[in-house]
């Protein structure tokens, strides 16, 4: 970088001649139009008042990315909570081999008073025992490990289709469907953001 104030050639045309930047990292001031005629007033700053330059100075990217190893890769999984028409209430984010039980606890811990339909993942004595004590109804199949089956509403389980077209629907952006965002907060927000506009469509 250039110490001085000297201008270099001037442009033709007419055009602003192009002068070398200050110590002070300003543009230098009272310069002459390419005509020779004096340019009155200074010239804007077109620098930030720091060392390094405008394009060069991006913070980095730091915070939890919620990216884990699962069977299929690097991945993130999204945790959800439909009412009986497919609409969102409770949203959660983790890693990809987190299981669903993780967080099932506290993403119900708000039900009341309902039925609560889940696939195998979720049969675990202490959330049945959760959903009881919040006067819920639980509609979960047993697990192939449990030896007494547990009785289950097979008519209210087919409803459970609903959560996986909250998925499909929220996938169509792409920007979710492949993860564009490095930050787990800032992919969050875009589900958070998919997710509304399913109640206005």
């Amino acid at each position: 970088m250039a110490r001085s104030a000297r201008a270099l050639p001037a442009l033709e045309d007419g055009l602003h001649a192009v002068f070398a930047l200050e110590r002070a990292g300003h543009l230098a001031a009272g310069s002459r139009l390419s005509d020779g005629r004096r340019r009155y007033g200074r010239l804007s700053h077109r620098r930030h008042h720091r060392t390094s330059s405008s394009g060069c100075a991006r913070s980095a990217k730091r915070g939890a990315q919620q990216i884990g190893h699962s069977r299929g890769g690097a991945s993130t999984k999204i945790h959800a909570v439909v009412d009986a028409v497919g609409r969102p209430v409770c949203l959660a984010l983790t890693e990809g081999q987190r299981h669903e039980m993780t967080v099932a606890p506290l993403l119900l811990a708000g039900i009341r008073r309902a039925y609560v339909i889940g696939d195998r993942g979720y049969d675990a004595n202490s959330l049945r025992e959760q959903l009881r004590r919040q006067r819920c109804r639980v509609v979960i199949p047993s697990t192939t490990s449990r030896r007494r089956k547990r009785p289950f509403n097979r008519r209210l389980y087919k409803r459970r289709h609903r959560v996986e077209n909250f998925f499909q629907r929220i996938k169509r952006f792409r920007r979710i469907s492949t993860r564009y965002d490095k930050l787990a907060a800032n992919f969050f927000a875009m589900v958070c953001l998919a997710a509304a506009l399913t109640w206005l469509l």
